[in-house]
């Protein structure tokens, strides 16, 4: 967002730089189709980026297809993000879409609660069904309803493998799930002391 700023480093070099940095972590970049192309798509593959994660509002997902079979065709990981989750959860639209993209063969899928309306019932069922879909799955929270690192923990508890979290929050709207919070609320106090 341009109300926050130009960063002074370009996307690439920033690619290049994490990727210089990382020891034992997977590097993966968000693409929206439409603000990135598949040159910019490309150009993070040719940098050592090991998952695309493409996304787009969930109520314009036909969109996302291209980078998808792009990526399948050079061969790097790609997971979709539905951002704006709520616009298919309510009408479960979002069982049929999962399904289709699994057949093109998209086998990771991240939930964001873009507008942090979810509670944490919503989340178990969304896990729930993910998990007999037999898909991968991972949750963004965001904080509107004070629920962001609730419905992250149902998230895990019903099936989610991947967590998006922001050091104190930071994020759109109310903020991100707290990555603080969240490792306390995960961790063994005996181990971590």
């Amino acid at each position: 967002s341009l109300t926050i700023g130009r960063s002074k480093v370009s996307n690439l070099d920033s690619i290049k730089i994490a990727k210089k940095n990382l020891k034992k972590t997977k590097l993966s970049v968000h693409s929206i189709p439409g603000f990135s192309t598949l040159d910019d798509v490309q150009q993070a593959i040719d940098n050592g980026v090991d998952i695309i994660r493409v996304g787009c509002n969930s109520s314009d997902i036909d969109i996302i297809e291209r980078q998808f079979l792009y990526c399948k065709k050079n061969k790097v990981e790609s997971w979709c993000v539905f951002m704006m989750f709520h616009q298919i959860y309510l009408n479960n639209k979002y069982i049929s879409i999962v399904k289709n993209l699994k057949k093109i063969g998209v086998k990771t899928f991240i939930i964001m609660d873009s507008a942090g309306i979810l509670l944490p019932e919503d989340v178990k069922k969304i896990f729930t069904t993910l998990k007999k879909i037999n898909v991968r799955a991972g949750f963004h929270g965001h904080n509107n309803l004070g629920c962001a690192v609730a419905n992250s923990i149902e998230a895990v508890k019903y099936g989610g493998k991947i967590l998006d979290c922001a050091i104190r929050g930071f994020g759109a709207g109310a903020g991100n799930t707290q990555l603080e919070v969240i490792i306390a609320s995960f961790c063994d106090l005996k181990k971590c002391a």
